[in-house]
């Protein structure tokens, strides 16, 4: 009987406890107990949504139609498909059942993914309970755009038979859409207050049926290469929707040293062709840009095509077109025999003269890099930089396998050829450096107040009502001011912060009519309808901090102009803010470089995601209050960094050259070896790169990991103000090498004290490297993620100073000194 009894009471025990097995029994047992709710349960499931607030958790076993479980969470390590654990509260908000966590475990990435359920709107609209938390597939729906106040694309409703349902847009998490686009959506079905919303989980959820089939084309079976013919910069599918967009492009380029008559020559993908025409001379290292329509390449790329369809129709046969999902392209002499050949995408390779191996894929590491837009370019050999040519993928830099020279990205409006090395020189010049938060405000004001005829100003962010005095004073003076921000910062309605467009708004009132303010972007999504429709940002973010003085003096750094990085306080009773450096030169090279970058990037008569800043009625704006007094620190470098001096210096930026394995941050990391030192700051460095379920090495911290393994002593400080799952994961995996192979390699999260209980964040990105003869210091913007390196625009600088070297590692020593405490 007391053996029964114990059996019988069982279920009671495992349901008191909260810990459920899978997200089905979560519900079976808050079907049966309504006071799990508010209690501390953990729960396991396969993580099949991710919304940066929070994920979808939803059974690994169980088939199509599952109910899953919104979960509301900060940063976490776990991706789409990771088997996760997670501890927190079940709450219930507005009809809606959620888990509020407070931890995440991940258990395993399964093989199997979770099917979506097909149905119709109509099973949505009648009964939305009924897949309620589920991930639903609906198809053949007409989808029509809904603006926000400032016209941007905010909500897509789709519709048919007299009924709709809306669909939840988010920046970078949907494919280039119009109005009367027909679409197959899959997401999770949600309630959303009072409504209920589907909600995809990336651009991968959006299908835009395909309307042109594919074919087996007969090949052809002789090959030469006379004259060094190649192709390149292949844009496949353009930023515009649907097959055969007017951008779609190819280009010829002469590798060879003598002219080449292309007279006669075609390019073909078996469904159509187009022959160049008489007197279509290349010379050495030209090439020639054919695309399919003039305007609309000269509307995405921001130049001018050499030939086009529309203008030279008289060398097109058949049905050129460059399907989106895969295609071969080949291109012929006079003769009819291939030079060289392409095989991306899906299309297959067998039979294929002039082309080995897997076909070419663009190369992206999260679902917020497009496919649309993507420029496929050649690899060049840094050396005599001649385009690669082995008739394999390997030859161009979407190369998956090739973590030094592949792995990259190229987008209609780049910049890769022209600024395919870093800019180097050594020679005698002025050479500054401020450390925040101690005394980077004073040297920021001080080159401000230096200039006399302009500042060209590019970040990311301005909240410093200092700063804006600052900028207005020099107007005063009649100083011609132009500033180019970030357009989508982050978490921002309208583009940026009610403190920006209130500031700004002052800059461009300003009577004497010498300031220019633009946002980089195209929209808040950023696509917009009208004129511009479909054309992207060219980066994800216009991350980097650099101000232009009168085209003679440049000070670039770590930080935003913030006032937690440049705090103005009165440093006689401490101060308090973020850890960051600036540095400032006059060094030939530099400037050079990057009055370059800023005439390249800054172009709004070629670019269309460069807008003058407009304020809307509809969009706040606030002034911030300048704060007086941020005691807490206790300053330890109360002077700045000045000297003029012969030094080395390299200016490289992303994301063309700051991955280089033989420049840059790279290239000294590179360099160091037995008895060398290397230092990095960093806000964070991630523990991997990639997709999930394809991670590679983070090549920053796999090159610190080679130089301990070479002999060199490497320490890693990262911001521990708040420490994050992923910061928290590189000091593990790191402190596992070391402790397994005897390396001399540590990370360390650190922080700098502020008033009371407060911890500031280290903002720095800064590398320093001694190699007994050679000291460098490197200052610049470029985060530890993948983002920062091959899709931002970000800039740093590294110098060859012995003394900066000692100023700025005894910067580093007070740091990690206090983090180890």
């Amino acid at each position: 009987m007391r053996l029964i009894s114990t059996l019988l009471f069982l279920p009671a025990l495992l349901l008191a406890s909260g810990n459920f097995s899978s997200v089905s029994s979560l519900f079976d047992a808050l079907s049966a107990d309504s006071t799990l709710l508010g209690r501390e349960i953990s729960c396991t499931g396969q993580m099949t949504g991710d919304f940066f607030r929070d994920i979808y958790l939803q059974d690994l076993s169980a088939g199509p139609g599952t109910r899953g479980l919104r979960v509301k969470t900060g940063e976490h390590l776990a991706e789409l498909g990771h088997e996760v654990l997670v501890y927190g509260i079940l709450k219930q908000e507005k009809g809606e059942v959620f888990l509020k966590a407070r931890r995440l475990e991940i258990l395993a990435f399964p093989e199997k993914k979770l099917e979506p359920v097909d149905c119709r709107i109509g099973e949505l609209v009648e009964d939305p309970e009924l897949l309620e938390a589920r991930l639903v597939r609906t198809s053949g729906l007409l989808a029509r755009l809904l603006l926000s106040a400032n016209h941007d694309p905010w909500l897509c409703v789709l519709e048919t038979d007299g009924m709709r349902i809306d669909v939840e847009l988010r920046n970078g998490s949907h494919p280039v859409l119009s109005d009367s686009l027909y679409l197959e959506i899959t997401g999770i079905w949600s309630r959303h207050k009072d409504r209920w919303r589907l909600r995809p989980r990336s651009g991968e959820d959006f299908r835009i049926p395909q309307q042109v089939s594919f074919c087996i084309p007969a090949p052809h079976m002789n090959r030469t290469n006379p004259g060094e013919a190649l192709l390149d910069e292949i844009c496949f599918d353009p930023a515009e929707a649907g097959e055969a967009e007017g951008a779609e492009s190819f280009a010829v380029v002469n590798t060879g040293e003598w002219d080449l008559d292309l007279s006669g020559w075609s390019i073909s993908d078996h469904a159509g062709s187009w022959t160049f025409p008489e007197g279509s001379v290349l010379e050495p290292q030209g090439r020639y840009r054919i695309a399919r329509k003039k305007e609309r390449y000269w509307f995405e790329f921001g130049r001018e095509c050499d030939f086009s369809f529309d203008f030279n129709a008289e060398g097109l046969a058949g049905n050129l077109v460059l399907d989106n999902r895969g295609d071969w392209l080949e291109l012929l002499d006079k003769e009819g025999r291939i030079v060289d050949a392409l095989v991306y995408g899906d299309a297959k390779t067998r039979y294929q003269p002039g082309w080995r191996g897997p076909s070419l894929q663009a190369y992206r590491f999260n679902f917020y890099v497009p496919i649309e837009g993507a420029v496929l370019l050649r690899k060049r050999d840094p050396a005599t930089l001649r385009r690669l040519d082995s008739d394999r993928r390997e030859d161009w830099i979407s190369d998956p396998n090739d973590p030094d020279w592949g792995r990259q990205l190229n987008f209609a409006g780049w910049d890769r050829e022209k600024f395919f090395d870093t800019a180097r020189c050594e020679e005698e010049a002025e050479l500054r450096a401020y450390v925040s938060p101690e005394h980077s405000w004073e040297g920021v004001r001080d080159f401000l107040r230096s200039a006399k005829e302009s500042l060209e100003i590019e970040i990311y962010l301005i909240t410093h009502p200092g700063v804006v005095e600052e900028l207005l004073a020099a107007m005063d003076r009649g100083v011609k001011l132009t500033i180019l921000l970030e357009g989508e910062v982050f978490g921002a309605r309208g583009g940026t912060y009610d403190t920006v467009r209130g500031l700004m708004r002052k800059i461009i009132e300003h009577e004497s009519g010498l300031g220019k303010v633009y946002l980089w972007r195209n929209g808040d999504d950023p696509r917009t309808l009208g004129p511009d429709t479909n054309i992207p940002d060219r980066y994800n973010h216009v991350h980097q901090k650099f101000v232009i003085a009168d085209r003679k003096r440049l000070l670039l750094g770590s930080d935003n102009f913030t006032q937690s990085s440049l705090p103005s306080d009165d440093k006689g009773d401490g101060t308090s803010g973020s850890r960051g450096v600036f540095l400032v030169t006059d060094a030939s090279c530099v400037l050079e470089r990057a009055i370059e970058i800023w005439e390249a990037d800054f172009d709004p008569h070629r670019h269309r995601d460069i807008r003058p800043f407009l304020s809307h009625p509809d969009l706040k704006e606030s002034l911030p209050r300048l704060r007086s007094s941020r005691a807490g620190y206790p300053s330890h470098h109360e002077a700045p960094f000045e000297s003029r001096e012969l030094a080395a210096f390299e200016l490289l930026q992303s994301p063309e050259t700051f991955l280089r394995p033989d420049r840059g941050y790279l290239g000294l990391i590179h360099r160091a070896g037995k008895g060398d030192r290397v230092l990095v700051e960093q806000q964070y460095e991630r523990p991997h790169w990639g997709y999930a379920d394809q991670q590679t090495p983070n090549p920053r911290l796999q090159a610190c990991i080679e130089a301990a393994r070479r002999g060199a002593v490497v320490q890693i400080l990262l911001s521990g103000n708040r420490p994050t799952p992923k910061s928290e994961q590189t000091r593990e995996d790191i402190a596992a090498i070391a402790e397994e192979e005897g390396l001399e390699i540590e990370v360390r999260l650190g922080y700098l004290p502020g008033g009371g209980k407060r911890r500031n964040p280290i903002h720095n990105k800064m590398l320093l490297v001694d190699l007994g003869e050679e000291q460098w210091s490197h200052v610049g913007s470029a985060n530890g993620s993948e983002t920062a390196s091959r899709y931002n625009r970000e800039l740093g600088l590294s110098v060859r100073s012995a003394d900066l070297f000692d100023y700025l590692s005894s910067v580093f020593d007070a740091d990690w000194e206090q983090a180890g405490r």
